[in-house]
């Protein structure tokens, strides 16, 4: 079990305690083939008086699968510990959000009136604005050719900022990386040419606190 230190000592955190011994609950929908519930999971839906209890079950089975059952990942000694407290929703965006980064030297190649107006359209102005950022970007983003759709761009950028994303914890143990990548899509590859203390660095750059719980 995790704590986190106050100044009057340990103090325990309900996020932390969660993301260490029940990740059932957070777990990416792509990761239930490898660690199927069985019957925890009409349990979970079926009462939620119980629906701890057959998390804890489940859980262990993952985490056992994964022989992490018994090494909790420590808040202390954590490099992207702060990954921890993003919910489900927070984690997209800051993934679509270094996809975006990455992506702008392709981006920027892509000359077309409509189809620039098609990307910001479809990425929303926050988003497309990253792509903009030239030099005072937190990254200058991976090289490759002009895309053909506003569709393969937006695709590519949230491959690319999931990928990015694993890659960052990749600065931690397992015991906190094997955790954090049952968050993420199980297809998250990390990006050719992006070193992982870059790719921690910029998911710093763009860390968003509001969207942590």
């Amino acid at each position: 079990m995790s704590k986190a230190l106050s100044a009057r000592g340990p103090v325990f955190d309900p996020v932390w305690w969660q993301f260490n011994m029940l990740p059932s609950k957070t777990l990416h929908p792509s990761h239930r083939p490898d660690y199927p519930p069985g019957p925890a999971w009409a349990a979970i839906h079926a009462s939620t008086a119980y629906a701890d209890i057959w998390h804890w079950h489940w859980s262990r089975h993952i985490l056992r699968s994964l022989g992490i059952w018994d090494r909790p990942a420590a808040l202390e000694t954590a490099a992207t510990g702060w990954l921890v407290s993003y919910d489900a929703a927070g984690l997209l965006l800051l993934a679509k959000r270094m996809g975006a980064v990455l992506c702008a030297p392709r981006v920027r190649r892509c000359v077309s009136g409509a189809w620039v107006r098609r990307l910001a359209a479809t990425l929303g102005q926050d988003l497309y604005a990253l792509t903009l950022l030239g030099e005072a970007a937190p990254h200058p983003g991976l090289d490759g050719v002009a895309f053909d759709t506003p569709e393969t761009a937006v695709a590519r950028m949230e491959a690319l900022g999931w990928g990015a994303l694993r890659l960052a914890t990749d600065c931690d143990d397992d015991a906190l990386r094997l955790r954090m990548a049952l968050r993420l899509p199980a297809d998250a590859a990390a990006p050719e040419g992006l070193p992982a203390p870059d790719a921690l660095a910029l998911a710093k750059a763009l860390d968003t606190p509001e969207n942590r719980r």
